[in-house]
């Protein structure tokens, strides 16, 4: 059985290959309490990569190379280890501190990496 009756998804924009992919700004969801309840009832943090990555491979048909940056980036916030561009400042890091889990809000993460790409410059690709 699905984790949500209905889930959210992230739509992307269409591929322009001589761009990066962007999220379209009204596609973004939100969870409601009732499903954040509902996942961490069914997905523990210690199973929440392998249920990413069986979602990512599954349900959203990603490529390997995908699935490995998406899991080494996560793998890196659930910890709290947070994450960073190499070109940014050596103590600047997104969610240094704070362990991203299952019931994340996917909108205000991919918002938050925009605003460090702002302030630190922009990430150039793992």
């Amino acid at each position: 059985a699905p984790l949500l009756e209905d889930p959210p998804r992230i739509t992307l924009t269409e591929r322009d290959h001589s761009r990066p992919r962007r999220i379209a700004e009204d596609l973004t969801p939100t969870l409601t309490p009732e499903q954040k309840k509902r996942i961490c009832s069914r997905v523990s943090p210690d199973d929440f990569l392998d249920k990413l990555q069986d979602y990512l491979v599954n349900v959203e048909n990603a490529s390997s190379a995908n699935i490995a940056r998406v899991l080494r980036s996560m793998k890196k916030l659930s910890s709290g280890q947070g994450v960073r561009a190499p070109q940014w400042p050596d103590d600047c890091y997104l969610l240094r501190g704070q362990k991203v889990g299952p019931e994340a809000n996917v909108a205000e993460l991919i918002e938050r990496g925009r605003e460090c790409e702002e302030d630190w410059g922009r990430d150039l690709g793992n």
